[in-house]
């Protein structure tokens, strides 16, 4: 069943090159580009039910670029919109982008990564401006001659995009030999390259490692960080090497007082390397309690004063006598009639004193000392004859000073 005839007949003459597509924001919505002959290319037709037909779409909101024809039609994010948009340059904001520096003998990827990666573009329909990436074109520079060149870049729009070509002797027919494509709205943006005489690359510094670690690696609390024997390779940029001591380096991540493992970093000249030490508790109960073997020899003289007290046994002999007195009292009383002539006649004085209590009166220094030894010595005889009577047997005469205290 025919359903309409002479689609998109054309205001402005034929047409040609339908392309149809959906609506995605209203649903049972369609649209038609038919391109209208001679001009003005692309004109948009739309349906709302596809049985009755198309019409032309005639709205103050649709904007379209003459002579945009035989095009297709593709569904993107906004994402993808925006970027599009973006990479849609008329121009560059400045076509020269500088100048830059580099020594002779550099490489062509030296050169590339000095000059600027990006350049500033006019966006097409006044939606602002945009940076996008140059592609540089190197191939007017000697880099092993010192002097000044200009370099081309191409900025990477979708103006870059390859639209023409050309053929044999400049020709664009399109059966023209040896065509080759090109891109008729490149937008070009230029830059100076200054190429200087070569000297010599600064020898620096690029790794250290640790050669020998320090010797002591174990240290009680509080105590500093000993780098005695820490021994640093350090590596430079022409392949030499050197030995650095710890005491020339840097040291830091040590705290004496934090127990257990510590990564120590040791640096120098920038660079930094890694030792691994601990840190122990003080010692505060071992020591005490190491020294009690140590107080054994202090309690060994205990022996030693057993001699102080082995005297004691010297003294009984001062206690021996007294068995001695026990006699004193028994004979004193039984024999007192054989002894009686002998005591009245040695223990007197003088013949006015026959108690003999005028001796001992006088005192030693005016010489009363004498006189009582000869009246002890006299007691003693009696003393000795009353134990003789009453033990029967030989007395032990004891000196005078174990009779009398």
């Amino acid at each position: 069943t025919r359903v309409q005839s002479n689609i998109g007949q054309s205001r402005f003459g034929s047409v040609e090159g339908p392309a149809t597509f959906t609506d995605h924001s209203q649903e049972n919505r369609w649209y038609l580009f038919v391109d209208d002959l001679p001009t003005p290319g692309y004109q948009p037709m739309v349906s709302t039910n596809l049985d009755e037909g198309w019409e032309y779409l005639d709205s103050s909101d649709y904007f379209l670029t003459t002579y945009t024809k035989h095009g297709g039609v593709i569904s993107l994010t906004k994402a993808q919109y925006d970027a599009l948009r973006n990479a849609d340059a008329e121009s560059a904001v400045k076509e020269d982008l500088g100048s830059v520096t580099v020594q002779a003998g550099s490489t062509a990827e030296d050169l590339q990564a000095v000059l600027p990666a990006e350049a500033e573009v006019n966006l097409y329909y006044d939606m602002g401006t945009s940076a996008l990436p140059v592609e540089w074109d190197l191939s007017a520079v000697d880099l092993n001659e010192e002097g000044t060149y200009q370099v081309t870049g191409i900025v990477q729009s979708l103006s870059s995009n390859k639209d023409a070509w050309v053929g044999k002797d400049g020709s664009t027919a399109y059966d023209a030999p040896d065509r080759e494509l090109y891109s008729s709205r490149a937008i070009q943006v230029t830059a100076q390259v200054q190429i200087t005489e070569k000297t010599e690359d600064p020898v620096v510094l690029t790794k250290i490692e640790v050669l020998s670690g320090p010797d002591k690696t174990e240290y009680s609390k509080g105590e500093a960080f000993d780098p005695e024997g820490l021994v640093i390779l350090a590596s430079y940029s022409d392949g030499s090497t050197s030995e650095v001591e710890g005491k020339d380096c840097e040291i830091s991540g040590y705290d004496p007082d934090k127990i257990g493992e510590q990564t120590v970093e040791v640096s120098y000249g920038g660079m930094t390397a890694t030792v691994t030490v601990t840190v122990k508790a003080e010692p505060t109960e071992e020591p005490t309690t190491t020294p009690e073997p140590t107080e054994e020899p202090t309690t060994t003289p205990e022996p030693t004063e057993e001699p102080t007290t082995t005297p004691e046994p010297t003294e009984e002999p001062t206690t021996t006598p007294e068995p001695t007195e026990e006699p004193t009292g028994e004979p004193t009383q039984e024999p007192t009639e054989e002894p009686t002539g002998e005591p009245t006649q040695k223990p007197s004085g003088t013949p006015s004193d026959p108690t003999g209590t005028a001796k001992p009166s006088g005192t030693p220094g005016q010489g009363g000392g004498s006189s009582a030894q000869t009246g002890d010595e006299s007691m003693a005889a009696v003393y000795a004859a009353v134990l003789a009577a009453a033990c029967g047997g030989m007395v032990i005469l004891l000196k005078k000073k174990r009779i009398v205290k």
